[in-house]
């Protein structure tokens, strides 16, 4: 349980930190840092909430 919750955390906890940490006028692929890390962010929460997921079928006989 104590891992999934800790998966499920690391996309939000990463968006947070993320705003202070890369807010700039420095340009990624023709975006602002920042927007490119949400946008990271964004695309593998459904990866970490998947890995959470899993993790709390291990002890359940989830498939």
């Amino acid at each position: 349980m104590r891992k999934a919750l800790i998966l499920g955390f690391i996309p939000y906890a990463a968006m947070v930190v993320g705003v202070p940490l890369f807010n700039s006028d420095r340009v990624v692929l023709g975006l602002p840092l920042l927007a490119l890390w949400l946008s990271a962010c964004v695309l593998v929460t459904p990866l970490f909430l998947w890995l959470a997921d899993r993790a709390l079928g291990e002890g359940e006989g989830h498939e």
